[in-house]
Parts: C-alpha cells; sequence; structure tokens
C-alpha cells in the first residue's frame, strides 16, 4: 500500500446524536466514564481516571474549556468514538498518511462523507449540496482528491490543481498535535482548503486513549 486518506469532522459528537443530555452535572459525568471500565476500581483505572480529569476538567474546575457537562461529554465521545483512531492510523502508516478534517456547516458528524459520495445528479443528501452553493466545483475538487489517490496512490498526483491546494502527508507525531492536516472548510476553493496543526487530533488525550482501550479491553475480554 502506497498511502492512504483517512479524515474526520470537525465537531463530530458535537450534534444531538451522541451525547447524552441528561450527563448534566460533573458527578454524573463520572458515573458515565467510569462505565466505560465496568465500574471497577484499580489501581490502574484510578490512575486513568485521574488522567482524564485532567485532561477534560470539569466545569467548576478554574480554566476548564467548557462552558458545560454536555460540551465536556461531547470532546469525551469525540476523541473516544472518532477522533483519536485517526491519530492511530497516522501513527500506524507514518509518511504514507494523508489526514483530512471537513468543518463545512459546523463540522458535525458524517459531514465529511457528503463531500466524498456527492452526485450532482442524485437524490436526497446531494440535494443539501446542491442548495448550499452555486458553485459545486470545489466540492467536487474534492472528489479529485480521493480519485488521484485510487488511481495514483497519492492524493496530489491527478488532482484538480485549480481549485485544490497541495496535501502533504500528515507528521508531527511527536508534537503536541498532528500538523499537514487538509481542513476543508468551504465550498468555494482554493480557499475553501487550508493545511493546519489539527485541533482535535492531540497527543495528550489521544495518548490517554491508547491506553484507556488497553484497560477496557482487561474489562471485558478478562486479560
Amino acid at each position: 500500500m502506497d498511502s492512504l486518506i483517512s479524515g474526520h469532522a470537525l465537531n463530530e459528537a458535537g450534534g444531538r446524536w451522541f451525547v447524552d443530555r441528561s450527563i448534566n452535572t460533573s458527578a454524573k459525568f463520572d458515573v458515565y466514564a467510569r462505565a466505560g471500565f465496568g465500574n471497577r476500581s484499580t489501581p490502574a483505572i484510578e490512575a486513568l481516571m485521574e488522567r482524564l480529569e485532567r485532561l477534560y476538567p470539569a466545569v467548576e474546575v478554574p480554566g476548564s474549556p467548557f462552558k458545560n457537562t454536555s460540551e465536556r461529554v461531547a470532546l469525551f465521545v469525540a476523541d473516544a468514538g472518532f477522533n483519536c483512531h485517526h491519530r492511530i492510523i497516522a501513527q500506524a502508516y507514518q509518511d504514507r498518511t494523508f489526514t483530512y478534517q471537513t468543518s463545512l456547516w459546523g463540522g458535525t458528524h458524517y459531514v465529511d462523507q457528503f463531500p466524498s459520495f456527492f452526485d450532482p445528479n442524485g437524490r436526497g443528501l446531494n440535494l443539501l449540496l446542491l442548495r448550499s452553493s452555486r458553485n459545486l466545483r470545489p466540492i467536487q475538487a474534492f472528489q479529485s482528491y480521493l480519485v488521484s489517490e485510487i488511481v495514483a496512490g497519492n492524493p496530489n498526483t491527478l488532482r484538480d490543481k485549480t481549485t485544490t491546494i497541495e496535501w502533504p502527508p500528515t507528521s508531527g507525531l511527536a508534537d503536541p498535535s498532528l500538523k499537514g492536516i487538509l481542513d476543508f472548510k468551504g465550498v468555494t476553493g482554493p480557499g475553501g482548503f487550508s493545511i493546519i496543526t489539527s485541533p482535535k487530533l492531540v497527543k495528550g488525550r489521544c495518548d490517554f486513549w491508547n491506553d484507556a482501550w488497553k484497560e477496557i479491553d482487561k474489562t471485558y475480554n478478562g486479560s
């Protein structure tokens, strides 16, 4: 395999699908988080819970980035279920992974798939894209990255060079966050594309989840 493309939405759990709004206090959040470990208490789990409290600080903690507990749950769920998987892919296929983030329309879950499967003659979700902009070229130009990857093994070789930009392999694995991320942020290119440092694929939080998943595996598989 020459390379691969890995993509996610900016705000994977920020919609109404993945956040239980009844988890509205720090105490309820703690119960929710511990449930992932089978409600067990071991030295390893307690150490993980301490790290979790630092990485996802309660609303009451001075300097917490969260305005409410729902925001805390949203980032917790997004990292565990979506974001950090893409960092693992970049780690597994170093210098061969091209990572993109879709920020269109608030960047909620699944918005990264709309441009991939857009068909100007299609129905259903395609109509949403047709109504979003009179200029559909950037949406179809994004598809040129995908076609180039499939045909040439690199998303840049056959891309629409008028509407898209050069997309580097994902880098920065030792840095606080991954670099070289293609941000698809608008349906007017080439300004709709930019290369950014990821605000989501953060080393500290994803290192935590690597360790947490190992402990969760012990919980459910008895190893």
